[in-house]
């Protein structure tokens, strides 16, 4: 896992915003700007959410090799695509879920 690692700590701050989101088994996540994907396996792996995980630097079928190493193929996808800038309210976090 840290090989993947990029930038600071991604799995600790992921870990410390899941305790003020109220994230249930099957629910649907979009992991946007998600690296290595390690964001998004964590999440599939203990939350059990249904995870998008897309980046626009990392290329889908090398975050996809990963997600399928984890054996998370039923819960994760991998995907790219350009996140739009737009304005976003204060305490945004850039996670969005939807049910």
């Amino acid at each position: 896992m840290l090989a993947n690692q990029m930038g600071p700590n991604a799995l600790w701050l992921l870990e410390w915003l899941c305790g003020d989101m109220k994230l249930a088994r099957g629910m649907r996540v979009l992991d946007m700007v998600c690296g290595k994907a390690l964001t998004s396996v964590f999440l599939a792996r203990e939350h059990g959410v249904q995870v998008w995980a897309n980046d626009l630097w990392i290329e889908p079928t090398e975050n996809w090799q990963r997600i399928r190493e984890a054996g998370l193929e039923e819960r994760a996808a991998s995907s790219r695509s350009r996140s739009r800038t737009r304005s976003r309210t204060a305490g945004s976090t850039g996670c969005a879920s939807w049910r």
